[in-house]
Parts: C-alpha cells; sequence; structure tokens
C-alpha cells in the first residue's frame, strides 16, 4: 500500500507530495526512474518478458542493467534506469536520505516517487526486419534480440 508523504526540496524550497510504498527490485513490481523527468515506470514481478530476462541473465543488478534496452522510452524522451535516483521534479536535486529521515521520520527512500507511476511498455520493434509488432518476442539465447512471428517462422 503506498503512503503520501510531505518534502521541502533543501535546494529550491518546493514543497513536494512524494508517494512511497513496497516494490523495488524485490517486491510484487519493480520499477525504475526516467533520467529526465523521475517519472517511475512500474513492471510485475510476474510478467513473462521480465521472467525471460531472469532467466536469461540471474541477478537482479545484471537485470537493472539490461531492462533500459527493452523498455520504451518516457514519453519525455528520457530513459528508465535502476540506478536512477528519486529527485524533485521541480530542480531536478538527487532526495537524499538523511534529508528525507530528517523530515518524514521514514529511512528509506527507495521506493519514493516524486513524478507520478506509468505501468511498462516493451519495445515492439523487431531487431532482424524493423517491422513494429505487436507479437514481438524475445529469443531466449539472445536476451534483448526480439523477433516478430515472421521472423521467428523464417518467412523474413
Amino acid at each position: 500500500m503506498s503512503k503520501h508523504f510531505s518534502y521541502r526540496c533543501p535546494n529550491c524550497e518546493s514543497q513536494l507530495e512524494l508517494t512511497g510504498g513496497p516494490g523495488g527490485m524485490n517486491g510484487s513490481a519493480t520499477w525504475m526512474r526516467c533520467d529526465k523527468c523521475n517519472k517511475a515506470v512500474s513492471i510485475s514481478v510476474y510478467d513473462e518478458i521480465l521472467e525471460d530476462i531472469r532467466l536469461a541473465y540471474g541477478t537482479w543488478d545484471k537485470i537493472g542493467e539490461v531492462l533500459p534496452d527493452a523498455l520504451e522510452n518516457c514519453k519525455c524522451g528520457g530513459k528508465y534506469l535502476a540506478t536512477e535516483p528519486a529527485r524533485c521534479p521541480k530542480c531536478r536535486a538527487e532526495i537524499k536520505k538523511e534529508d528525507f529521515l530528517n523530515q518524514t521520520g521514514v529511512p528509506a527512500i527507495s521506493g519514493i516517487f516524486s513524478n507520478g507511476m506509468v505501468p511498462a511498455k516493451w519495445k515492439t520493434l523487431c531487431s532482424f526486419c524493423g517491422k513494429e509488432d505487436k507479437t514481438v518476442q524475445l529469443v531466449h539465447n539472445h536476451p534483448w534480440v526480439f523477433a516478430c512471428s515472421g521472423c521467428r517462422n523464417g518467412e523474413v
């Protein structure tokens, strides 16, 4: 369940309403933040493509490194990154753990979101022919290589 926190950015003095809750690489969903606007993307840990990626790479650290290449970019043009910290949406200053703890009394901020969250959208372009196809599938022996039904069946 999400909680809401009031937080004043020490850099620009903006009053922010932050949302936080379970998730990260150990809850029922994994999430990453946009490197431009800080909007978060949520991916269910039960997602079939995420499961294929987990089987191919094994560790959550490695998965976090390669996920940005499988996701569509944010609407603002930024990439979703597992390493992007929570930031003030006004001035882009990082929301530091010490500041967050001092203002809210809550010690952890990894699951804090400053600019909302959207569901993940996987890329739908075939790596072989470039065709947009909603049926693209991850090629198991080659992570981040997606094949449309035609290329999977040798039609192209």
